[in-house]
């Protein structure tokens, strides 16, 4: 069975984590593996802030 892979959301685009690594989500009924999910790190999160600062300072949140 190939598990269903997943990727995170940072500035509008679908990224895998930096460094590549994934993990096993568990079903927790089943306890078996049912999805691949990005293993984020430090440089992931870094990524993700910078995304969220430049749309806030975006004229887009101003008049809000």
């Amino acid at each position: 069975m190939s598990l269903t892979r997943f990727q995170m959301c940072i500035d509008g685009q679908w990224v895998d984590a930096l460094s590549g690594k994934t993990f096993d989500s568990l079903n927790p009924a089943l306890a078996e593996p049912w999805a691949q999910l990005p293993d984020a790190d430090e440089a992931d999160v870094e990524r993700a802030v910078q995304a969220a600062q430049k749309a806030f300072e975006s004229q887009a949140w101003r008049g809000l």
